[in-house]
């Protein structure tokens, strides 16, 4: 795979993982039995963050191997 694809690939994941990262988060916990809310919502939000984190990084790497195709001609 070239890097312009690879590129375009994780920006496209990375955005949806961003996009979709509450409703990810929602059907991770929703499974689990909280003994209370402030819990439920504290794992929820630590969870959307980690979702969030992975899309942004998914992002950026996609933006700079974009921006810094180098010698590659594909």
């Amino acid at each position: 795979m070239s890097r312009k694809k690879l590129g375009i690939t994780l920006l496209i994941a990375g955005l949806l993982m961003i996009v979709f990262s509450p409703d990810l988060a929602l059907e991770w916990t929703s499974y689990i039995d909280y003994r209370s809310d402030e819990r439920y919502l504290l794992d929820y939000v630590i969870r959307s963050f980690i979702f969030i984190s992975i899309g942004f990084t998914g992002l950026i790497v996609g933006s700079f191997l974009l921006i810094f195709k180098g010698n590659n001609r594909n």
